[in-house]
């Protein structure tokens, strides 16, 4: 049986053209899931993608975005 994967291990692949979940991304800006999950019901985060009745993830190319998009506040 495959082992699942580790966060650091997911932390180094490119986000784009797969589906992230909410514990990497917290991983990835430092932040829980309960503070993304407000941002996106204020519009301020990409809308996550229900995959079933209980299970959701994330584009990975919008979070990449929004996160270029943040650090080019800086």
């Amino acid at each position: 049986m495959p082992q699942p994967h580790r966060i650091e291990t997911l932390l180094t692949l490119p986000l784009a053209g797969r589906f992230i979940t909410a514990r990497e991304i917290s991983a990835r800006i430092g932040r829980p899931a309960a503070t993304f999950y407000r941002w996106e019901a204020n519009g301020h985060f990409p809308k996550r993608v229900y995959l079933n009745k209980r299970a959701v993830a994330w584009r990975g190319d919008e979070i990449q975005a929004w996160i270029n998009e943040r650090a080019g506040e800086r």
